[in-house]
């Protein structure tokens, strides 16, 4: 976002103005200055700047965040609630441990005591970056789940849940009951290719599972928050189409296999059938999902 002379007196003057104004009555006010702050229902909203979809709970009497990005834009965050008088974050919950995710937490640790994650995904965090340069600046979880996790704070009640791996070993979504949106992570990658994160234990059938068993569970008014995307809200047409996708990734590579078709030509196959007109947000991503999908059949 860049500011000029003029942009900054406006914000300004919303920011003064949202002394005296509900909490979401300055978020919308905000809104045409801040386009990277969206609400979406009921005091539930996001945040995007860089990295994994920051989703929130904004309400008059608490503060609820979902994932972290990085620590420069979550400190970018954290100057919004602090410039709408919101002196702390009560709950801050990790969809999973990718570093686009929960590197922030460091910068929401200055006004957050609570943060909550599947314990899988503390393991992974401190696997991949707990130790090195990057170990000085971990902030993990001080709450975790096995299963479940809810707890009712403010006017909404918030339930994170794992199910199965999927797009890492850790995967959670969270669920904000009241207002019916549901963030889940990197479950979703909307209309790009994903990524198969198969050292930090995906599963590409488990993910099928895990997606085809939210369509069962949410209905066609749930707002859907997604990590990454070309958007990242939606409803269960997303859903089924990234179910679509994993399962002819897994289909395509099994033919491939039965072929007699190697590791090593499986590698160099350029498409997934139905799915070629998708884009790769970072180099190589379709080889590494072709791969994972070739060691998870194989059992490698």
């Amino acid at each position: 976002m860049k500011f000029n002379r003029r942009s900054f007196i406006k914000s300004s003057s919303l920011i003064t103005a949202g002394l005296f104004l509900p909490a979401n009555k300055l978020i919308a006010a905000l809104q045409e200055e801040l386009n990277n702050m969206k609400t979406l229902r009921n005091n539930v909203g996001i945040y995007t700047e860089r990295g994994g979809t920051i989703g929130w709970y904004i309400s008059d009497d608490a503060v609820v965040v979902i994932d972290s990005q990085f620590p420069d834009t979550a400190n970018n965050f954290v100057s919004l609630l602090l410039d709408m008088s919101h002196k702390k974050i009560d709950l801050v919950i990790n969809t999973h441990h990718h570093r686009d995710h929960t590197s922030g937490n460091i910068s929401f640790s200055k006004i957050c005591d609570t943060f909550v994650a599947y314990e899988n995904t503390v393991s992974l965090q401190k696997k991949f970056y707990g130790h090195g340069e990057n170990a000085g600046s971990q902030v993990y979880a001080s709450v975790t789940f096995k299963d479940k996790w809810s707890t009712k704070i403010g006017r909404e009640t918030v339930t994170a849940e794992h199910l199965w791996a999927a797009h890492t070993g850790g995967d959670s979504f969270i669920h904000f009951e009241n207002a019916n949106v549901v963030h889940l992570g990197d479950l979703i990658f909307n209309n790009m290719h994903p990524f198969v994160d198969r050292p930090g234990g995906a599963h590409i059938q488990g993910w099928i599972n895990y997606l085809e068993e939210l369509l069962k569970r949410f209905d066609n008014d749930t707002i859907f928050i997604f990590g990454h995307g070309t958007s990242v809200t939606g409803g269960k047409d997303d859903l089924i189409r990234m179910r679509d996708y994993l399962s002819a990734l897994l289909d395509f590579v099994h033919v491939n296999i039965k072929e007699g078709k190697t590791k090593e030509e499986v590698n160099e196959l350029s498409y997934i059938p139905g799915f070629e007109h998708l884009g790769e947000a970072h180099i190589n991503r379709l080889k590494i999902n072709l791969i994972a999908a070739y060691e998870e059949l194989t059992s490698y």
